[in-house]
């Protein structure tokens, strides 16, 4: 059920097929060589040993705390994840309340944003805007690029957690609450939302341009997949898990064709499937399967093994039929990957 009136203008040609998307004017690189991987190492709550990891394909090396090797001084407590745009990368660090700015291709310490009450993941809207949702607060952060602080809030039934911008509308899941906000990206409004299992935290578009929110459930709700369109803001399918599924982690191959997830093994179906898999695809055994990430290059699937979340993690690399070719060591906690 929406909450909210929905204030963008929905258009259709006349006979009936979604119109193509305006071009977005966000001068962010795509990532996509693949040869290089940056790790977000979560680090221990509260020991600020949070980390990034910079692995080479072709040289099979690994730099071990990449920041810390460059800008001697430590990165923060808990490193959630990764963004790019404007020349720079935006490191997003959870229990610090900060995101850290560096250069791109240098990873010099550029500047910090403050404010924050737990930041989670920051995407930018434009050039000079970006939003960062936060999972303990229930405000959305608008943050002014050119000048790196915080411009203003938008206000939330609930916390935020992942984003996709598509159609002018940025889409964000509240995990506690179970929702998927919707906000127009031009007025910095809050304009709908639409009803989900609680646990919605990863979102993916795939080729027919068709959102896809994993939630890993709570309480008394199962997990659940949901397909849904973004024009009408529709569910089109649900796919519900068993009460003692909790599936995390959606991710998504370079054709945008074919799904993963962690439910404890590595799972995947294609967008097309009518049921979910009843078959692991890379099964855990007796590891910790914390992270999931997919080479845009060649669809090379990146898992971490957290291992007993104190010690090093290690990355686990499998080809795309699902043969371990490589792993190597990373920090503590490795959490998220992104490829270039």
């Amino acid at each position: 059920m929406k909450l909210f009136s929905l204030t963008a203008i929905v258009m259709f040609f006349s006979s009936g097929c979604r119109v193509d998307r305006p071009p977005v004017e966000i001068d962010t690189p795509i990532l996509g060589g693949g040869d290089l991987v940056y790790v977000c190492n979560e680090g221990n709550y509260q020991f600020g040993n949070a980390s990034i990891s910079y692995y080479d394909h072709a040289t099979n090396s690994v730099v071990e705390k990449y920041y810390q090797q460059i800008n001697q001084m430590p990165l923060g407590d808990v490193c959630q994840s990764m963004s790019f745009g404007n020349g720079n990368a935006y490191l997003i660090i959870n229990n610090s309340g900060k995101v850290v700015v560096v250069d791109r291709n240098t990873f010099e310490w550029k500047s910090d944003i403050l404010g924050f009450t737990s930041p989670r993941e920051l995407m930018l809207v434009s050039n000079s805007k970006a939003y960062v949702s936060e999972i303990f607060d229930n405000r959305l952060r608008v943050v002014d690029l050119n000048e790196n602080k915080i411009s203003t809030s938008i206000r939330l039934g609930g916390e935020s957690e992942e984003m996709k911008v598509i159609y002018g509308k940025v889409f964000i899941t509240s995990p506690n609450r179970g929702m998927l906000y919707v906000i127009d990206a031009e007025t910095n409004a809050l304009s709908d939302s639409i009803n989900l299992s609680k646990g919605a935290r990863s979102i993916q578009e795939d080729k027919e341009g068709m959102l896809w929110v994993l939630c890993s459930g709570g309480g008394d709700e199962n997990g659940a997949l949901y397909k849904i369109d973004p024009i009408s803001l529709q569910i089109s399918t649900r796919f519900d898990f068993s009460d003692s599924d909790a599936p995390t982690r959606l991710r998504i191959n370079s054709s945008n064709d074919t799904l993963y997830f962690v439910n404890q093994s590595i799972y995947k179906m294609g967008v097309s499937e009518s049921s979910l898999p009843n078959r692991a695809f890379i099964k855990a055994n007796d590891r910790i399967f914390y992270a999931l990430g997919i080479n845009p290059e060649n669809n090379n699937v990146y898992v971490a093994d957290a291992i007993d979340y104190i010690q090093r993690g290690t990355v686990l690399i499998f080809s795309q039929s699902g043969v371990e070719t490589n792993k190597f060591k990373a920090g503590i906690i490795p959490g998220k990957f992104y490829f270039e």
